[in-house]
């Protein structure tokens, strides 16, 4: 077990549900944060104080960003598992439309295009989000941001303080190294969490603005995607 716990950053919908089982499941004194607690802008200083009097898990994963060490007074080792930008915010659109309590349901009821939830900055998920999470941006809704900085601050985290980063589209291989660093046992991860029906056809405007809007996060994924495949040993000929 790592002497120091691992903080693993679930972006929303990158296979973060079944991962999140999995750890669960290997990892029974894991710390799971997707209650807000590790909001860069208001977190929860009675949940910080339990932790830093508690000992220390293997693991704390959730919905946060970049600079909760800070909170937790732990070294800054974090991992994350980056997605193709346009299928992770097409599959957040669809599972936001599915569910009947969605915190943008009267968005959807004005107007529930793709296009417009993307154009709308109703949330920040949208923009660029994976470089925001990793660059440890606090979440401003309605602020767009595409300014390089915001990409080259992500880098340089990921470079220094991320050692363990995979994809979703290659997950098996972010698997293997996460086994190899906590030391745990081989085993299957199943698909879950994935939204029912057809998905939604997207046109060239609505490409466009989905381009327009997460441009850095095409750049660090594909940073990402170039630096795995480099890892990777040849296929023999």
């Amino acid at each position: 077990m790592a002497a120091t716990p691992l903080l693993l950053c679930h972006v929303p919908k990158t296979a973060g549900t079944a991962l999140r089982h999995l750890v669960h499941a290997l990892a029974p004194g894991t710390c799971f944060a997707y209650g807000r607690q590790l909001s860069l802008l208001d977190p929860d200083l009675d949940f910080i104080d339990r932790f830093r009097k508690s000992p220390l898990p293997p693991v704390v994963m959730g919905h946060f960003s970049f600079g909760v060490h800070r909170f937790l007074a732990v070294p800054p080792r974090y991992a994350i598992v980056l997605r193709e930008p346009v299928a992770r915010v097409v599959s957040l659109y669809r599972y936001q439309r599915s569910l009947p309590d969605s915190p943008f349901a009267a968005h959807f009821r004005e107007d529930a295009s793709l296009a417009a939830f993307v154009r709308s900055g109703i949330t920040e998920m949208t923009n660029n989000h994976m470089c925001r999470m990793v660059a440890g941006i606090a979440p401003d809704v309605g602020k767009v941001i595409t300014g390089s900085w915001l990409l080259d601050c992500a880098l340089h985290n990921l470079e220094r303080f991320f050692p363990l980063v995979g994809t979703h589209e290659r997950l098996d291989d972010f698997l293997a190294g996460l086994r190899a660093q906590m030391r745990w046992p081989e085993g299957t991860l199943p698909r879950e969490n994935v939204t029912p029906g057809d998905h939604p056809s997207v046109d060239d405007a609505t490409m466009d603005v989905l381009l327009e809007r997460n441009a850095l996060d095409m750049a660090l994924y594909a940073f990402v995607e170039k630096s795995l495949a480099a890892r990777r040993p040849s296929a023999p000929p």
